[in-house]
């Protein structure tokens, strides 16, 4: 025991070589010794770094589950990454958008047999532009196109949505899923709206900047003065 510690207390690895000329004095030899033991500490803590290191970090295993089901998804570790075979999917394959419309576009007030029996047959001009009868028909008429406009602008919109195309690498959790289908589906839900609007406002102010007259002429009131 005593000579083992003797010889770690006298080990050296930065002695000079036996074939040099150069001659170690009592002050350098313990400084090698010094030197000696800090290398060896250092080289310690470093492999007792490592091993901790080691210990401590996750390992990486591959397995091939073929047709994974969603109960199999859920029992997996949290943070494991399972590549897709396929990593484009339509919208339309796993979703289903319903719209709503204002019940005015479902009522009988933009049927043909409402429509029909509010026309008097006969020419609406002698009428007073603010009696009823004179535009009646033709607002319930515009009204049943622009429902019908909106249901057919909604279903392109619709479409077009369908067919576009999801992607993702790996399979994703139901809660990601969700958050990222909401968020593209919150988008189309503002988009449409606003685009429609704004076809409607260019129509109007393209009507109103080359001062079209409707038949009836209700947007404009026109006066006849005698020179």
């Amino acid at each position: 025991m005593s000579s083992l510690k003797n010889y770690l207390c006298n080990l050296i690895f930065f002695a000079p070589a036996p074939d040099s000329n150069e001659r170690e004095d009592e002050q350098q030899r313990l400084s090698n010794i010094i030197a000696t033991r800090v290398y060896l500490i250092v080289l310690l803590i470093s492999l007792i770094s490592i091993g901790i290191f080691l210990w401590i970090s996750p390992y990486m295993t591959t397995v091939t589950l073929e047709y994974l089901t969603k109960e199999q998804l859920k029992s997996l570790p949290i943070g494991i990454q399972c590549p897709c075979s396929r990593i484009s999917i339509s919208y339309g394959e796993f979703t289903s958008l319903d719209p709503n419309y204002h019940q005015i576009c479902s009522s009988d007030f933009i049927n043909d047999r409402w429509i029909n029996a509010i026309f008097t047959g006969s020419n609406v001009t002698y009428f007073n532009i603010r009696d009823f009868r004179s535009f009646s028909s033709a607002q319930f008429q515009a009204l049943a196109a622009f429902c019908h406009l909106s249901k057919s602008y909604v279903q392109q919109s619709i479409d077009t949505f369908n067919q576009s195309t999801f992607s993702s690498l790996s399979v994703l959790s139901e809660y990601d899923l969700q958050i990222q289908t909401q968020s593209i589906i919150y988008q189309t839900q503002q988009i449409v709206p606003q685009t429609f609007t704004n076809q409607l406002d260019l129509i109007i102010r393209m009507t109103t900047g080359n001062k079209i007259v409707s038949r009836l002429l209700t947007n404009y009131i026109i006066s006849y003065y005698n020179g």
